[in-house]
């Protein structure tokens, strides 16, 4: 088989994508070298979901977001899969309830713990705050509105709310809500 043959560029488009999509992040979130496997892994996982939904992966500059979020000096990872540009599939990974936004921790030696894992309408990256800090655009149930399930989507309340470090459980929480993009 060529190197050049469609099924082993095929099989290797995932791991291009993620390199891509990281090399697209401002100066700021640079990473040092590769993505830790972990990151890479999740990245794939998305782009070929896109594939086998009969989509085709392009360039998303803003799947994946680097900034230290524990303020430990190592690069940890947010990705965004409502930033994941799937051509003629583009709400593969979108719903009422939003997109899945998976945070992973650096870890010494390249590696990456994921630390969060939810839906949400977007996530943003503070980087002029030590630690980074990751707000995340909800709406409904975690923005405190308790009978949303019986709602129509238009009258859910959004909110905005911030990640926080727990350093004992190794993971994020969500803060309190505050109003849509107030979140600080």
């Amino acid at each position: 088989m060529s190197p050049h043959s469609p099924v082993l560029l095929a099989l290797h488009l995932p791991l291009v994508c993620a390199v891509l999509a990281l090399a697209a992040q401002p100066a700021w979130a640079q990473p040092q070298g590769k993505p830790p496997a972990a990151v890479a892994r999740w990245v794939a996982e998305l782009m070929g979901g896109c594939s086998k939904a009969g989509g085709r992966p392009a360039k998303s500059p803003g799947l994946v977001t680097v900034a230290d979020l524990n303020a430990d000096g190592l690069p940890d990872y947010v990705v965004d899969a409502s930033q994941l540009n799937c051509d003629g599939a583009g709400s593969l990974y979108a719903g009422p309830t939003g997109a899945e936004v998976a945070l992973f921790i650096g870890r010494p030696g390249g590696a990456a713990t994921k630390a969060y894992n939810g839906m949400a309408y977007g996530a943003t990256v503070d980087a002029t705050t030590t630690p980074h800090r990751v707000t995340l655009n909800l709406a409904g149930l975690p923005c405190g509105q308790a009978n949303a399930d019986r709602l129509p989507f238009s009258e859910w309340k959004a909110c905005s709310r911030p990640l926080r470090w727990v350093a004992a459980r190794n993971a994020f929480e969500l803060g309190p809500p505050a109003p849509a993009g107030a979140a600080r």
